[in-house]
């Protein structure tokens, strides 16, 4: 019995192409680019929760969304109020 080829093409993988020297620059920049996208998501996830309960989403709907508790949401949107600055448009 013989095992049947792939119909998928061949593709190098980045390892054989290039060298981790090589590399080592744009993996630590993509990584940098990821923990500023997590920072800016932290810092902005309140005032969405905030904008989402304005245009009449329940907390159990947020919850779903952003994939957190309906009581975790329910203290993030108290806190948020309760923040200087945490309006719309303003700077946290």
């Amino acid at each position: 019995m013989s095992i049947p080829k792939s119909p998928l093409p061949a593709v190098s993988t980045p390892r054989e192409s290039v060298s981790p020297d090589e590399a080592r620059p744009y993996i630590v920049d993509m990584l940098d680019s990821i923990r500023r996208q997590q920072e800016s998501l932290n810092v902005n996830r309140p005032r969405y929760m905030l904008l989402a309960r304005e245009y009449g989403l329940k907390h159990a709907e947020i919850a779903e969304a952003l994939g957190m508790t309906e009581s975790g949401v329910r203290q993030a949107v108290h806190r948020a109020k309760d923040t200087p600055g945490m309006e719309f448009g303003g700077d946290a």
